[in-house]
């Protein structure tokens, strides 16, 4: 399942897109608010720029894609967080552990019963 939407955050973060796979054995209907989920993160948005701002005083050229990689269960928490070395242009270290710390926290729309949710959340980066 592919939603591709532009919405910019600030002059220093866009979201790009959100890609939602469901992980699970379960049969029947599989919705999630993938909306839900892109709203989560438009609220918090100053967090995040909050952590790129950070990152970026170690590292004042930081720019490009970061896609976040986690797994949304039960009462809508993230299970795990990580960020898609594959998928991702960005590898600073900081820059992840704050934005995966800020997701620990979120509750999103809640998966269907018994099953897990697993987002890729790309984010992407300009220094100005």
């Amino acid at each position: 399942m592919f939603e591709s939407y532009m919405r910019i955050f600030s002059k220093n973060i866009a979201l790009v897109s959100c890609f939602v796979f469901l992980t699970s054995c379960a049969t029947g209907p599989q919705n999630i608010d993938r909306y839900g989920i892109r709203e989560t993160f438009i609220a918090d948005q100053k967090s995040l720029e909050g952590c790129y701002d950070e990152a970026r005083k170690n590292e004042p050229g930081l720019s490009g894609k970061l896609v976040m990689d986690f797994d949304i269960g039960e009462h809508g928490k993230a299970l795990r967080c990580t960020s898609s070395d594959s998928k991702s242009t960005l590898k600073n270290k900081h820059l992840i552990d704050c934005i995966c710390a800020r997701i620990q926290v979120y509750v999103f729309p809640m998966p269907p019963p018994n099953q897990t949710v697993q987002v890729f959340y790309p984010l992407a980066f300009s220094g100005t």
